[in-house]
């Protein structure tokens, strides 16, 4: 293999990175299987390298979150040690920021070890151990970047300049207008921010950086990804429209399914 030439692809294409080295786990057949990203998870990879702030609905289940825990697991990766990855991770309760730093945690025990260097320390249990120095709240990596998981609260970013930051069900956040403040504070010297959520009625950071997006207050990106799009659960679907008569008039098979047809 020639590596320069791999490093080259993983440090351009995260998604190439992701189908050639990860897995995750499937319930269906009980074991873990290669990441196979579908077109709706490659299109939020995508935004998310185009678009400085990115805002995404999504219904339950989705597998968004670990997308994005994936998609920061290689950009951590192949970070080089003068432009390390700053990571921060918010959720409305440390538990559930944990989780998510559980799985940037796992891709990165994915990641080839000849990514890191000559300086890779192959004893899982060393200090040196490119993701064995840190604790359930933060991990400190070799070439300088980190990644804390943290709950949101007025004085979580105090002191902090993210490359990224996230926030995950921000929807569900109780001290929303404090937290969006502080997440502007945080990224105004170019961190990018990433709001993950499903709908929860008018909330403070969620439903507002939505509605600013919609009305171009704010520079947010919306991704909206519907269930129907997710493969998982469209085997067989069709979607049918039917006339004033109550006579289906166009019957779309799920590969002709498009955001305007069902948005």
């Amino acid at each position: 293999m020639n590596y320069s030439v791999e490093y080259a692809k993983y440090l351009t294409d995260p998604i190439y990175c992701i189908e050639k080295n990860f897995e995750v786990f499937d319930n269906t057949q009980k074991g873990y299987v290669p990441y196979k990203l579908f077109t709706q998870q490659k299109k939020l990879i995508t935004a998310y390298l185009k678009h400085r702030h990115n805002i995404v609905a999504k219904p339950r289940q989705a597998g968004i979150s670990t997308t994005t825990a994936a998609f920061i697991a290689v950009k951590i990766a192949t970070a080089s040690s003068k432009n390390p990855e700053r990571i921060e991770i918010l959720t409305n309760k440390l538990s559930q920021s944990k989780d998510f730093l559980s799985k940037i945690r796992e891709f990165l025990l994915q990641i080839p070890p000849w990514v890191w260097g000559d300086h890779y320390n192959y004893n899982k249990n060393a200090e040196g151990h490119v993701v064995g120095k840190g604790s359930m709240t933060r991990l400190d990596f070799l070439n300088g970047s980190y990644v804390a998981a943290k709950p949101c609260t007025k004085d979580s970013l105090r002191g902090t300049s993210p490359t990224y930051l996230i926030i995950d069900e921000a929807a569900f956040v109780e001290n929303g207008m404090e937290t969006y403040s502080a997440a502007a504070a945080a990224t105004a010297t170019g961190g990018k921010i990433i709001l993950i959520s499903t709908p929860n009625g008018m909330d403070e950071l969620y439903y507002k950086a939505y509605m600013g997006a919609i009305e171009k207050k704010n520079d947010y990106n919306i991704i909206r990804l519907h269930w129907a799009f997710d493969p998982r659960y469209n085997k067989d679907l069709e979607w049918r429209v039917k006339d004033d008569t109550g006579e289906f008039i166009n019957r779309f098979p799920e590969e002709e399914f498009t955001e305007k047809s069902i948005l």
